[in-house]
């Protein structure tokens, strides 16, 4: 039985090793040939010099650059708000003001007006002189049905915009001028009296030489010469007093016509005709838009490159693809310890009136200008912002080497490149994300015509985009 065993068993291993063999025969002869891998397409760029401009965009808004409200000083009934006319209103419809018409002087205004002798009142005098009853506040028809100031309208410097009601004005100034000329009448008579005290002292004088007037006598007459002296002072102070009413009389009339006091745009009217105007409550809000500003905070990072004198560009909403040049004119010395921010404000010139308060306004201010420097664009960077690298196209067949550079100030399209590069590198813009250092690529200028290759789809990602 032992003799047996040994020789099946030696014919099952030689069995099991040929099949072995065959197999392995096999799976040699069923390996597929090395495919050679194709050169991944990527777009390049030159390095090329220009000039950079690293600057801040800042977001504030329009705002006027002067403003104020009108009050009145006295109270009183609201008699007009005239209307200027149509021409000479800048922003209305276009216009400005016609070349050689000045506004109207404060002083120019006072002086047709400021004395009651306007024209009611002079129609008023004229009635009077002829006997008839004079009306008071006389106006025609027209005049009840003219345009009233409103918002939006263009008033200019020293320009009458609101008239108070002015008859008992008037007739206070009468009443103080006629009271001024009672105490002129009673200085002269006083004077009268104090002339005739002095000659009966001057008569005493004379007589006690003689021996004819008493001591007791003569001092009489001093003492009337005395009192008279007194009385004329006390009349002098009379009419003091009542110049005095009648000028306050009068600059209250005057205060009935209340004028401009700098050229600009309405921008709110809280009365009408006939309401009761009071010194504590506003009547129009005016604005000087010829300039207008903005206020915009800077981070602290970029506050010391803003000097005032710097030149601004800023764009709004309402007028895309425009651009408004602006200076900085202040600059807030402090930071706001929360924000770490400091304020700046621009100031824009807007002589059409194409920029309104309240419209979004976006500021650019170039911190730093570079000129003739090697860029390339940013879609070109990879890594770290700290230590930023990119893929250089060299040789032939040309291969991709990836490369750490120093970079400078950028404009949000390219960055300046300090070190790193050589001259004549080409950059890699587009594929940088798929390929390796040492790779042979195909190079697809960015500069070429767009009938080339499609460039190789990029992997996609776990959900987060990144440029290729």
């Amino acid at each position: 039985m032992k003799y047996l065993l040994t020789p099946v068993v030696l014919a099952v291993s030689i069995g099991a090793g040929w099949l072995v063999y065959r197999d392995s025969l096999a799976k040699v002869e069923a390996k597929p040939a090395p495919v050679r891998k194709e050169p991944v397409a990527v777009r390049v760029v030159g390095v090329s010099n220009r000039t950079i401009e690293d600057q801040v965009e800042l977001v504030g808004q329009i705002a006027p650059a002067g403003e104020f409200q009108v009050r009145a000083r006295i109270s009183g009934y609201i008699r007009r708000l005239p209307a200027p006319p149509v021409v000479g209103s800048p922003g209305q419809n276009g216009a400005v003001p016609p070349a050689g018409s000045e506004p109207a002087t404060v002083g120019q205004v006072a002086s047709r007006g400021g004395s009651g002798a306007d024209e009611t009142g002079e129609e008023n005098v004229a009635a009077e002189a002829a006997g008839a009853a004079a009306p008071l506040n006389r106006r025609s028809p027209e005049e009840d049905f003219v345009r009233q100031l409103d918002v939006g309208d263009y008033v200019q410097r020293g320009q009458l915009i609101v008239e108070l009601e002015s008859s008992s004005f008037r007739e206070a100034v009468a009443r103080a001028e006629a009271a001024w000329q009672v105490t002129q009448a009673q200085l002269r008579a006083k004077l009268a009296e104090l002339d005739q005290a002095q000659k009966e002292l001057d008569r005493q004088v004379r007589l006690g030489r003689s021996g004819v007037v008493t001591t007791q006598q003569r001092e009489e007459a001093e003492a009337t010469v005395a009192i008279a002296t007194a009385q004329v002072e006390l009349e002098r102070a009379n009419v003091s007093q009542a110049d005095s009413d009648r000028t306050q009389a009068r600059i209250a009339l005057e205060e009935t016509k209340i004028l401009a006091g700098q050229s600009g745009h309405v921008a709110e009217r809280f009365v009408g005709v006939g309401d009761l105007a009071n010194p504590a409550d506003p009547l129009l809000r005016i604005v000087n838009i010829e300039t207008v500003q903005t206020v915009v905070r800077v981070a602290e990072r970029d506050y010391p490159r803003v000097q005032v004198g710097q030149e601004a560009s800023i764009s709004v909403d309402a007028w895309p693809g425009r651009t408004f040049r602006g200076t900085v004119v202040r600059k807030s010395p402090v930071l706001d310890p929360e924000t770490r921010t400091g304020e700046l404000q621009v100031e824009i010139p807007n002589p059409d009136a194409t920029l309104r308060p309240g419209m979004h306004a976006r500021v650019f201010i170039v911190l730093e200008r570079r000129t003739d420097v090697p860029v390339v664009p940013l879609a070109a960077l990879m890594g770290q912002a700290e230590a930023p690298e990119l893929f250089v196209v060299r040789g032939t067949p040309a291969k991709t080497w990836q490369v750490s550079i120093t970079t400078g100030i950028s404009d949000g399209e390219v960055i300046e490149v300090l070190s790193g590069l050589e001259p004549g590198d080409r950059v890699v813009t587009l594929g940088n994300r798929i390929v390796s250092d040492g790779q042979e690529v195909t190079v697809v200028d960015a500069t070429a015509p767009a009938e080339v290759q499609p460039v190789a789809a990029e992997p996609e990602s776990d959900g987060t985009q990144t440029g290729g």
